[in-house]
């Protein structure tokens, strides 16, 4: 009986030691999406040739199977340019995730949802947009899929969806 209490114990602890490692990797590449969007939205913003736009962003989709979408939006909310093609009109404004990325001025982890152009499972993603005498010149954003992180928890998240780094960076 002792034994069976003992080998529970290890594949708890085990498992513990799985997740904390599954979601340290999630975390690190939730870092990552954050250095390369700010760096889009730095382009996009300066980038005003839609066609180079859209093949850029769709080479780095193509280099990275964890995002279903990336996008360039415009201050208002205008998706300007996406990775896959999208109908005219397509808005973020009315998105929480996009709202609260404006007003916070930081990065922001939206809640799951189903990406609208690509019917995959994701988290949608808005770093701080860049400023330029307080306001917002432009944002990039992606959505992150889950599927090859279905077992990670999002341990970092806040509610809200807002993850800690302190505002601006």
């Amino acid at each position: 009986m002792e034994a069976r209490r003992q080998g529970h114990a290890e594949a708890e602890q085990r498992a513990r030691q799985l997740s904390r490692l599954e979601a340290g990797g999630l975390a690190r590449q939730l870092e990552g999406a954050r250095n390369l969007l700010t760096w889009l939205a730095e382009l996009g913003a300066e980038e005003s040739d839609t066609l180079r736009a859209r093949a850029l962003l769709t080479r780095l989709l193509e280099k990275n199977p964890d995002y279903a979408n990336l996008y360039l939006v415009a201050p208002d909310g205008h998706v300007r340019v996406s990775a896959v093609p999208m109908p005219g009109g397509f808005h973020l404004a009315d998105q929480d995730y996009f709202r609260q990325a404006a007003v916070w001025k930081d990065f922001v982890v939206g809640a799951y949802q189903i990406d609208p152009l690509t019917p995959r499972g994701c988290l949608p993603l808005v770093p701080p947009g860049l400023h330029a005498a307080g306001a917002p010149r432009g944002f990039a954003a992606a959505h992150f899929e889950l599927a090859r992180h279905q077992r990670a928890p999002l341990q970092d998240a806040q509610p809200g969806g807002r993850t800690g780094g302190g505002a601006g960076g």
